[in-house]
């Protein structure tokens, strides 16, 4: 399991907004049985977390986004989706959709 707790990037519309994150992810597995033996399987990454944004204004603007990717301070890209967010705070829930911008 890896996390990665920082600022990233949210481009969105030609503009690039700065939020803090805090990222967990993992790699499913799973046992099978092939030819007679139990053998473990490596399954895809799972990531996801919460966003931190300075106001509802950004909130928003995450929200209305058609492609929503965020960067890591090192560079590195992922996309995401909102999931949820908490009642009267400007923090957004997120699940990833590919691979992680961070080692798992």
């Amino acid at each position: 399991m890896g996390s990665y707790s920082g600022q990233v990037v949210i481009p969105i519309g030609g503009a690039e907004y700065t939020v803090r994150a805090n990222l967990q992810g993992r790699v499913d597995s799973q046992t099978v049985e092939a030819f007679g033996h139990r053998e473990t399987v490596r399954g895809a990454p799972v990531w996801g977390g919460t966003l931190t944004t300075v106001s509802a204004d950004l909130v928003w603007e995450i929200h209305q986004a058609e492609t929503l990717m965020l960067r890591t301070e090192d560079g590195r890209v992922g996309a995401f989706t909102v999931t949820d967010r908490v009642s009267a705070a400007d923090v957004l829930h997120i699940r990833g959709i590919d691979l992680p911008p961070f080692d798992i």
